[in-house]
This record gives C-alpha cells, structure tokens and sequence, in this order.
C-alpha cells in the first residue's frame, strides 16, 4: 500500500512524502485508511460528490524551494494537512466538539513526525528528514457544500539537498564525462 514506516532512504518526491503520509493516515486508529475505506486523499476533487467517511486526512503539496539558510543546502517540502469531519446539520457545540477532536488528531500527527524524525532504535526513524515548521488553524467555516470543518495544518519538511554528484550523474554534462 506505502511506503513501510521504518523508512531508512531519503524522501525526495512528492510521492515520497505523500505515500508517507499516507501511511500515517492508515496507522493512525482514528483515520484508519485503508483500500476498502479510503479516509487520505490528495485533491479535492476526489471527495467532491463522492460518498466519503470521516474522519479522512486531506493532504494537498504546496511546493519545493530550496534554503541555504544554514551550513548546507536544504530542500524543504510543504503540505497543508487537513483534517476533516462532516458537520451534518449539527449544531455550534457539535462544531466546536469537531474542531477540537481535528486538533487533537493534528497534534498526533505533528508528535509521530518528530518521532519518525528522531535516530534511534526506539522508533521509525526517517533518516535525512526532519519536521521544520508547523502552523495550524481551525477551518470552522464549513467548506465542501457547506458540510466539511476541522483543523488545517501547513508542514514543512526538510531534506538535505545534495550536490554531490555521483558517476551516473556526472554523465549528464558532456564537460564533465
């Protein structure tokens, strides 16, 4: 289905990083994704209209840059997670209670990337990638037919940019063969 959690290889696509994600999203015994109850998906479009269960884990790539703000050169991943229930025609205590269990079920997502992160044989350690920034906010206007609220959260993600280049590389550039 993903990747496995013990990954101990560079994560350096989108895929890469969705797939992670991904794979939280079917660990996670809150969202528990799985092919037969699909609770992650990366577009929208894939729940508009579509008959869906909740909660599910929206997780949308917003893009690469690279930052040479500290001795190395880094490249750094950005998602914005979202987590999502359905209001129904619930009342403003019942969206509050869903907002609430959404920033919980974000908060457990943020602590399993540190965790992931962390070297060590205690847990999934992810080598070359660590959580860099985090920012979160309620989506308590509903969205999606006026149906959808949770939390959002904007992670970015950081990853050693490489720039050693290896023999298969080198074979590129006709200056350098």
């Amino acid at each position: 289905m993903a990747l496995p959690h013990n990954i101990t290889h560079r994560l350096s696509s989108p895929d890469d990083y969705l797939r992670y994600f991904e794979n939280l999203a079917h660990d996670h015994v809150a969202i528990s994704h799985t092919e037969d109850t699909k609770r992650f998906y990366s577009r929208f479009e894939d729940i508009t209209g579509q008959k869906v269960t909740y909660p599910l884990l929206l997780c949308i790539p917003n893009g690469t840059a690279l930052d040479n703000t500290r001795d190395a050169l880094w490249e750094t991943v950005s998602f914005q997670l979202w987590f999502l229930e359905s209001l129904g025609s619930g009342s403003p205590d019942k969206s509050r209670d869903i907002i609430n269990r959404m920033k919980l079920l974000a908060d457990d997502f943020i602590i399993r990337i540190e965790n992931d992160t962390m070297p060590g044989p205690s847990n999934n350690h992810i080598a070359l990638f660590f959580l860099r920034d985090v920012a979160g906010e309620p989506l308590d206007d509903p969205i999606m037919g006026d149906k959808l609220i949770g939390w959002s959260l904007t992670v970015t993600l950081a990853n050693p940019f490489m720039t050693e280049m290896e023999q298969n590389e080198l074979a590129k550039w006709r200056s350098l063969t």
